[in-house]
């Protein structure tokens, strides 16, 4: 009669495609697998009730090689035989990861008449493996009282210390909110709105700028002992002219020879004239100045104000041309009349033009073509104007109008619109352009022609330089100084080059990161172009992100950074 019960058919090792046999020495215990379609995949608690069943429970069981078979049997995919259980020490297996930051450990456990795991015995495993730095005194308890009974995973047994590196010269601004002529970063931050107006001014002897040295960083070393080196910082040094110079107690400050608007650049610093004015009208003429214009009252319609440094207008801009090589600041809008351009597709200079190297920001735009060399930002609206940024165009910002909108017309940004409001309920055309620079390529073209031209003059000066350092008798006096000054300048202006061309390479590649990010609603009949991907809305749409998925223009609810 046979007895066999379900129960018994269930951890038959048949099920599992497993087979035990008991070596002559009635401890040491091997299991074989031999895969099939038929094998149901095993759990450690079953192979448990296995080796229970067969009478086996008593043996010195292998834990790390419990876990091994099921791992195996599971995947089904080779046949193999493992001893399972016998009399061994406790031992770890021990990898080092491919930088030898990390000794990584599997513990075994003592079994029968092994020797369980020690401190001494885990260090001196260690050590025959090379691992003499970095041991977790924490992890090594835990193995040496765990015994291997629950700690199943690898464990991180040793760690290195990996190196870190310098940084590089930073110039730190010690006057507040001063003014930025450095060239744009292309990062996940978008422009934080700030209250327009306002311009901080220094006086002679008033501290400008600190210069904070590079740093050498940090050696690290491997678990092994090997040290591994950090990259020192890059060193830079304080570029001036003649209104700054270095503090006499302190070399890495700068100070003000002058009075005037305090400028970080890439360098360094340097103060920059003022000329305030009442207004900008047919009484004061147009406005050319070398400098930053403040402008405390309005620019009138037709009038020009040009400016090498920033313009700062407290008032309104009407139908006016403002160019500046820093930022334009309007406390109030800046307003166009009649059309961006004119029958022929060419802007309108007279009906509203403002063009600036840094950003823009305006309370409103209307009517007007504005461009930007970094960042387009408005309180409330952008509305029928034509806007160009080389990063980003932010409307309604942080401290903006949660009704904001860009409403018709054309705007163009390299990595970011931002809006709680794009298009009209009355269908009003918008145009977005984002992740494209039509101009990339001649400016690449440019920049790489002036590298050119300055490496072949600066290579001229060295071999000048160095037929003076040969024969100085021959040199007339004075040269040899401004020949090393004409190499310090050469050498400035083509890091300044290079530092250009790095961003058109970066620039270059935007499309893929660019976002246009809508915080209220997009409706339709808005064209949407991601470099040379296009989409009409068709519906209205509340909350999202807009970006490029291969050769379509997703939309996904929420904010979805840049990464």
């Amino acid at each position: 009669m046979d007895n066999t019960t379900n129960e018994d058919l269930y951890v038959s090792p048949d099920r599992f495609g497993l087979n035990f046999a008991l070596a002559g020495d009635n401890t040491s215990l091997s299991v074989s697998f031999a895969p099939g379609p038929a094998a149901t995949p095993l759990e450690l608690p079953m192979m448990r009730k296995l080796i229970d069943s067969l009478g086996y429970s008593h043996l010195p069981l292998w834990q790390d090689k419990l876990n091994e078979v099921v791992h195996k049997q599971r995947a089904n995919n080779e046949a193999f035989t493992l001893q399972i259980s016998g009399n061994r020490d406790g031992a770890l297996d021990i990898t080092l990861t491919k930088d030898r930051l990390n000794a990584l450990a599997i513990v075994r456990n003592a079994s029968g008449n092994g020797q369980p795991l020690t401190r001494d015995s885990i260090l001196a495993q260690l050590k025959a493996q090379g691992v003499t730095h970095g041991v977790q005194e924490d992890v090594v308890a835990e193995v040496v009282e765990d015994q291997g009974k629950t700690l199943v995973d690898e464990l991180v047994i040793a760690q290195g210390k990996a190196p870190v590196d310098g940084k590089d010269t930073r110039f730190v601004s010690l006057v507040e909110d001063i003014s930025e002529r450095r060239q744009p970063i292309l990062d996940n931050d978008t422009v934080d709105y700030r209250e327009f107006g306002g311009v901080n001014t220094v006086s002679p002897g008033d501290r400008v700028l600190r210069r904070v040295p590079p740093t050498e960083g940090e050696d690290g070393y491997t678990v092994t002992g090997e040290p591994i080196a950090a990259k020192p910082g890059k060193d830079k040094e304080l570029k001036t002219n003649k209104s700054v110079q270095p503090d006499p107690q302190d070399p890495d400050v700068l100070i003000a020879n002058v009075g005037g608007m305090p400028v970080i650049t890439e360098r360094g610093a340097f103060v920059e004239q003022l000329i305030n004015l009442d207004s900008v009208d047919l009484k004061s003429g147009n406005i050319e100045f070398d400098g930053t214009v403040i402008v405390k009252g309005d620019v009138k319609s037709g009038m020009k104000v040009k400016a090498s440094g920033d313009i700062n207008v407290m008032g309104t801009v009407d139908a006016a041309k403002l160019e500046a090589e820093g930022s334009i600041t309007v406390n109030g809008g800046i307003i166009g009349h009649g059309a961006v351009r004119d029958e022929k597709g060419k802007i309108r200079m007279d009906a509203g033009y403002v063009s600036a190297k840094g950003n823009v920001m305006a309370r409103f735009y209307k009517n007007v073509y504005v461009e930007a060399g970094d960042s387009v930002i408005a309180r409330d609206t952008i509305s029928h104007s034509e806007v160009a940024s080389r990063n980003q165009v932010v409307v309604g910002g942080r401290g903006g109008s949660a009704k904001a909108s860009i409403v018709g017309g054309k705007t163009r940004a390299l990595m970011l619109v931002q809006a709680p409001i794009i298009g009209s309920p009355a269908s009003a055309h918008t145009t977005i352009d984002i992740g494209f620079d039509p101009d990339a390529e001649q400016r690449s073209e440019e920049i790489e022609a002036k590298i050119a031209e300055a490496e072949k003059t600066l290579a001229d000066v060295d071999k000048m330089a160095n037929f003076y350092k040969v024969n100085p008798d021959k040199a007339k006096p004075g040269l040899i100084d401004r020949i090393v000054a004409t190499q310090m300048k050469l050498i400035d202006d083509l890091v300044v080059l290079k530092d250009e061309r790095k961003l058109i390479e970066e620039s270059a590649d935007c499309v893929s990161k660019a976002r246009l990010i809508v915080t209220n609603m997009i409706y339709a009949n808005v064209t949407l172009n991601f470099g040379k991907v296009n989409r009409i809305t068709n519906e209205d749409l509340e909350k999202g992100t807009f970006m490029l998925q291969d050769t379509w223009i997703a939309y996904r609810k929420g904010v979805i950074s840049r990464k």
